[in-house]
């Protein structure tokens, strides 16, 4: 059977990682709570709803700018008649704690929940090379990998509790930072 994909937030990265994703899902739903007819890539069935997507996909990627817009859509996936099986994966960095407030939140349902932030900027989302590190169930990582490689050039597992990924994302963000730093202040001692 088919899976029937959706992906949540066209902006900046999840556009560009839709777009690329469609070469894979041949029935990929998009929705962007900014505007889904503009913003959605080319040949991909657009939703007029968060809760038609919802209703149509059993998997759904987030790419959001935050916890409080991935919170909104956990809550409307729980609101949803056929939430049942549901696995979401989160490409956006949202931080630990509220990775772990979504886990609470889930804790009894059916749903799997999976903590995948990505690294590599709006262009190695233009050109499918970007790096997921996948923090939930290594079996739904193999299930999934061919959609992932889609937009991913590499995944890396970090762990089987979602909130991993987003420790190694701040890790990354953190020596991205201290790295800038330290080549800035070598070109001013340069100069």
């Amino acid at each position: 059977m088919t899976k029937k994909i959706g992906f949540v937030g066209l902006g900046d990265m999840g556009k560009p990682m839709a777009s690329n994703l469609k070469n894979r899902a041949i029935n990929l739903m998009v929705y962007d709570i900014a505007g889904t007819k503009d913003r959605a890539p080319k040949d991909t069935i657009t939703a007029n709803s968060l809760t038609t997507l919802i209703e149509y996909a059993d998997i759904i990627f987030l790419s959001v700018p935050d916890a409080e817009s991935s919170m909104n859509i956990i809550d409307e996936v729980l609101k949803s008649k056929r939430n049942s099986s549901k696995v979401i994966i989160n490409l956006s960095t949202i931080g630990v704690a509220e990775t772990q407030n979504i886990l609470n939140i889930l804790d009894t349902t059916p749903i799997t929940y999976i903590d995948a932030p990505v690294s590599g900027g709006k262009t190695g989302a233009i050109n499918a090379s970007i790096t997921v590190m996948w923090s939930g169930s290594k079996t739904v990582l193999e299930e999934l990998e061919p959609y992932l490689h889609s937009f991913a050039k590499s995944i890396i597992f970090i762990g089987k509790k979602p909130g991993q990924g987003q420790v190694m994302k701040l890790l990354n963000n953190f020596l991205s930072a201290v790295a800038m730093s330290a080549t800035s202040e070598a070109i001013l001692l340069g100069l």
